[in-house]
């Protein structure tokens, strides 16, 4: 049952976010997570979060969807991104080489590095 009341308050997080209540939204994302720890639900916290400019948060949340899905080259661009905007411009390099490790051809890691340290 755990997993449907968390499933249900990450729709209607969901939902908050796309129609930009981000407060609202922030509430359902942690009620959700705290029913099941879902990288998603952190993604979108952490977004979230970086809406309404609490930007310790934000980052906390995105770390914390790197670590439950670091096998996701989206999950690892989205914090790498998160990262660069914030000016860790070291552990982004580091987390979009760890990506093209794995999959040189990945199209986002590959633009994100040429966008920002190949110019």
């Amino acid at each position: 049952m755990s997993n449907n009341l968390a499933e249900s308050l990450y729709c209607e997080g969901r939902l908050a976010f796309d129609d930009l209540r981000y407060s609202e939204a922030v509430s359902l994302f942690i009620a959700s997570i705290s029913h099941h720890a879902h990288y998603k639900a952190y993604e979108l916290l952490g977004a979230s979060l970086k809406a309404l400019d609490q930007t310790a948060e934000a980052l906390a949340a995105l770390e914390r969807a790197y670590e439950l899905n670091s096998g996701s080259s989206k999950t690892a661009c989205i914090l790498a991104t998160y990262l660069l905007d914030e000016g860790s411009t070291d552990q982004c390099r580091e987390i979009m080489n760890s990506v093209l490790a794995v999959k040189p051809t990945y199209g986002p890691a590959r633009k994100l590095l040429e966008d920002h340290f190949f110019k």
